[in-house]
C-alpha cells in the first residue's frame, strides 16, 4: 500500500444490477464498490465498471462479473417467468468472463438461490449460516428461524416458499459459497432515504461519497429507557410471528407503533435500549440506525448465523431466545443495570464507524474485496 500513482489495470470487473431505483440490499451492497472504487484501481489494480443492461455488458470483455441476484430476479423477472432465459442469461454472461460471481442479496441466511450454484463459479452472500454443509438440509419457510416459529407457535396458513428458494447446494457445488459483506455497508443517516428520493425524482442515480457519521454520541445521556418501534405485517404468517408475539411481551413497556423518520430517530437517540427483532432477515436497518444513535441494540440470538464486518456480538449486543423465553428477565436487567450496560452502545458505535467511516475504512473493505477476488 502507500503507491504513487494509479497501478496498471491487472483486473477489470463489471457489476450488473438491476438498477430499480429504491433503497434496499442492493444500493446497501453496490455503496462501498462505488465509494472505493478509485482507492481499488489505484491499490490494487482493480477496475470496476457498473451496468444495468446485460447486452451492454456483453459489448465488452470482463475478467469477472459480479451479478446482483436483483437483475434477474426483480428487473427481468426470470424466476418466474422462464428458467431457460435465466439458465441462458448465465450462460452468456460467464462465456464473457474468468469468473462470474452471484451476488444473493436477500435478507437473511436462508431465501437461498442454490439453483444457480452449477451455472456460475462462486456465490456471494451478505450473511450465511455458520456452517455452509447446514445448508444440505432445506428450510421448509425458506429461513431457520421462520421454521422454529412456525413449529414453536403452531403457524398455519401460511403462504408457501417459492421452490428456487428452498433448494440445497450440492455437496460438490457447496464450496462456491462465500461470505461477502452486509447491508451495513450503507449510508443510514438520518437524511439518507431524502437523498435517495431527491436524486430519483431528477432521474438520476444515487452516487453516495461518504457515510453517516454518529447521529449522536454513545455517551451522551439519555431519557428514554426504551425504544421498540416496528412493524409486525408481513404476507408470511411464519416471519410475522416472531414480531407480533414480541410487540405483545413489549406492550407493558412501549408501544412500537411507527413513527415518522425524524420522530424515530430522536426517540432512538434519547433512549438507553432500542429493541431488534427479526424481519425478512436476521440483520435490519434498524441495527446500524441504533448504532448510529448510541443505543444498545437487543435481538434474537444470531449465533446460528456469520457476516462481515461481525457487529453482532456479545461485547455489543444482548440476545434473546426466540421463543421470548427470557425476553422479560432480559428487558428487566436492562433495566436494573442500564448504566453498567451503556458501555455496549460505544463499542457498538465505535466498531460500526471503523468499518464505515472512520480512517482506515476504505482499506478494510478493499482488502476484504480483494481476497475474496483472488
Amino acid at each position: 500500500m502507500g503507491r504513487l500513482g494509479a497501478l496498471p489495470v491487472e483486473m477489470h470487473i463489471s457489476v450488473l444490477a438491476s438498477g430499480i431505483k429504491v433503497t434496499g440490499n442492493e444500493n446497501a451492497v453496490l455503496f462501498p464498490l462505488i465509494k472505493n472504487k478509485d482507492f481499488l484501481q489505484s491499490e490494487y489494480g482493480v477496475s470496476l465498471s457498473f451496468y444495468t443492461d446485460h447486452k451492454k455488458l456483453l459489448k465488452n470483455k470482463s475478467d469477472k462479473i459480479i451479478l446482483s441476484s436483483w437483475y434477474p430476479g426483480r428487473k427481468l423477472g426470470l424466476w418466474k417467468k422462464d428458467r431457460r432465459k435465466l439458465e441462458s442469461l448465465l450462460i452468456s454472461l460467464r462465456n464473457n468472463c474468468d469468473s462470474l460471481i452471484w451476488y444473493d442479496i436477500s435478507d437473511s441466511t436462508g431465501t437461498t438461490q442454490f439453483e444457480v450454484l452449477d451455472l456460475v463459479d462462486v456465490y456471494w452472500k451478505c450473511q450465511l449460516l455458520s456452517s455452509v454443509h447446514a445448508y444440505r438440509k432445506p428450510t421448509v419457510t425458506g429461513r431457520v428461524f421462520s421454521d422454529y416459529f412456525s413449529d414453536y407457535w403452531l403457524v398455519d396458513n401460511d403462504i408457501p416458499q417459492e421452490p428456487h428458494l428452498l433448494t440445497p447446494p450440492s455437496e460438490n457445488e457447496i464450496s462456491k459459497i462465500k461470505l461477502a459483506w452486509n447491508t451495513g455497508l450503507s449510508d443510514y443517516s438520518l437524511i439518507a432515504p431524502i437523498k435517495n428520493r431527491v436524486y430519483r425524482n431528477l432521474g438520476m442515480t444515487y452516487r453516495p461519497r461518504r457515510y453517516a457519521t454518529s447521529f449522536k454520541p454513545a455517551r451522551v445521556k439519555r431519557n428514554n429507557f426504551l425504544s421498540c418501534r416496528f412493524g409486525t405485517s408481513y404476507e408470511r404468517n411464519s416471519v410475522s410471528i416472531g414480531r407480533e408475539k414480541t410487540a405483545e411481551y413489549l406492550s407493558k413497556y412501549k408501544k412500537t407503533n411507527k413513527l415518522n423518520r425524524f420522530q424515530y430517530f430522536n426517540e432512538m437517540a434519547n433512549s438507553n435500549f432500542v429493541i431488534s427483532p427479526f424481519g425478512l432477515g436476521e440483520i435490519t436497518l434498524r441495527d446500524f440506525e441504533a448504532f448510529l444513535c448510541g443505543a444498545v441494540v437487543i435481538k434474537p440470538k444470531m449465533s446460528h448465523m456469520q457476516t462481515w464486518p461481525n457487529f453482532f456480538s456479545s461485547d455489543n449486543i444482548i440476545e434473546y431466545q426466540w421463543n421470548l423465553e427470557n425476553f422479560i428477565q432480559i428487558i428487566e436487567e436492562c433495566r436494573e443495570n442500564t448504566q453498567k450496560l451503556r458501555d455496549m452502545a460505544e463499542i457498538s458505535q465505535s466498531k460500526y464507524l471503523k468499518y464505515t467511516s472512520g480512517p482506515d475504512s476504505t482499506k478494510l473493505f478493499c482488502a476484504r474485496l480483494f481476497q475474496l477476488l483472488a
